[in-house]
């Protein structure tokens, strides 16, 4: 991929342009290493307006998207259960993947496409948004600072309307990635892992699923661990008021970034 600093952009196709490719377009827009060449859909209509807004190409397939000589990196942003499928043809193409979360619908899709980027020697990145945010890398200078001594433990909680919200037919199907394990749980990894900074030595968990009003699950738990023993705890749930608390615990003191005397971001930069 093109490096930070050298001037030159990375040309990008798109493949997907709903509602996920709707938030993150914007930004794209204003990335100078960015130059987005190339979109993909089924839709005529959107590949129209998406052509006539930047001037790039479109193609009724990612198929065809990726036989472009002129893209180098694909962004994904398809509906869940096409997550793994257009990651492995755009890495077979030889093309860098972006895929949104969910990475993948299941540990063994998740793996084909890990097989695929090292077989093809292609850069594959599951594009996360929480880690991003400077609350959370506020707390993860905090811990990697030893301000409040080693990292002990952390706790997660995530309470959100989401089902409560009006969805789409495939995001009420389990089997499509639907549900709040799929929808939601990528966005508590993804600030645990950055939090944890290692990688997990072991994984378990379990969902809920009563909610009349929606066929799929409206909770999930988690409890991971990392390899040098931190253990973690994510949990989300359902209410009509969305909030999220963020907690670490240190040898020396325990912290909440939720609270309004918990240090701000300009502070500690």
């Amino acid at each position: 991929m093109a490096e930070s600093g050298t001037g030159r952009k990375l040309r990008l196709g798109i493949v997907g342009i709903g509602v996920g490719a709707s938030e993150i377009l914007p930004a794209m827009e204003q990335m100078a290493e960015f130059e987005l060449v190339a979109a993909a859909d089924v839709n005529p209509r959107v590949l129209e307006t998406f052509h006539q807004r930047y001037g790039a190409k479109t193609y009724d397939s990612i198929e065809k998207l990726c036989a472009d000589p002129n893209v180098e990196a694909v962004w994904v942003s398809t509906p869940n259960r096409f997550h793994a499928p257009h990651s492995i043809i755009a890495a077979n193409a030889g093309k860098h993947v972006v895929v949104e979360k969910p990475m993948a619908i299941s540990l063994q899709e998740a793996e084909q496409m890990i097989e695929a980027s090292i077989k093809n020697k292609i850069k594959l990145l599951c594009g996360h948004t929480q880690s991003f945010g400077p609350h959370i890398r506020t707390m993860r200078k905090i811990i990697r600072s030893g301000e409040f001594g080693r990292l002990c433990a952390l706790h997660v909680w995530a309470y959100t309307d989401w089902m409560l919200r009006p969805r789409t037919a495939e995001e009420l199907d389990i089997n499509q990635g639907g549900g709040v394990p799929y929808r939601q749980g990528p966005h508590q990894i993804d600030t645990l892992r950055l939090l944890g900074g290692g990688l997990v030595r072991s994984v378990r968990g379990s969902t809920g699923q009563w909610f009349k009003g929606r066929p799929i699950p409206g909770y999930y738990s988690g409890f991971l661990e990392f390899e040098d023993g931190t253990p973690q705890l994510s949990c989300t749930t359902v209410t009509v008021i969305s909030s999220r608390r963020n907690w670490f615990h240190g040898a020396d003191r325990i912290a909440d970034t939720t609270k309004p005397s918990a240090p701000r971001f300009e502070d500690l930069c």
